[in-house]
């Protein structure tokens, strides 16, 4: 996937007194860290490979940001010094973000029923089948966390991960 995204060599910008606009320049910024070795005498992999990897396993298993800080941390301490991992998981965001690999998280009904956006954000149950967005707590069987303990995270029962096109269009026709 990487490799399609940067393949070839990409063509100046037309005069020489003109500059690329800021998002040319992010993504010259992001050629020239795919060609970075991960660490010296790395043939595996690139710094760009590397993060795009994570996160896709960060994603795969839902493995939350401070879990992956602790990762992060871990692999850094081990590799060679050189090394061009990031140590933050703020860091990996920012690349995967100018690479517009991102996505935004919708709830959704654990009956695929509804997605609860637009006219349905509010609602704490499904409109169609009540089924409760939120994920039960271990108060007791049957309790629904129904926002009100400020102390209590609500998780949704099901989440869709909408990956936007135009930034990608975009991307691709730079």
């Amino acid at each position: 996937m990487i490799k399609s995204l940067i393949r070839g060599e990409i063509r100046g910008w037309i005069g020489d007194e003109d500059e690329p606009n800021k998002q040319a320049k992010v993504f010259f910024k992001l050629l020239q860290e795919a060609k970075k070795e991960l660490y010296p005498g790395c043939e595996d992999g690139t710094k760009i490979s590397f993060i795009v990897e994570l996160f896709q396993v960060k994603c795969m298993y839902g493995i939350s940001n401070k879990a992956l800080d602790g990762v992060l941390f871990l692999i850094s301490k081990f590799l060679p010094k050189g090394h061009c991992v990031p140590n933050t998981m703020e860091k990996v965001q920012r690349v995967v973000h100018d690479l517009s690999l991102d996505y935004i998280k919708i709830d959704a009904c654990e009956n695929h029923c509804v997605l609860f956006r637009k006219e349905y954000k509010t609602l704490v149950i499904c409109p169609i089948c009540i089924a409760s967005r939120w994920k039960t707590d271990d108060r007791g069987a049957g309790h629904v966390d129904d926002g009100h303990d400020n102390n209590h995270r609500r998780v949704p029962v099901k989440i869709l991960r909408y990956f936007p096109l135009t930034p990608r269009l975009r991307r691709l026709y730079m």
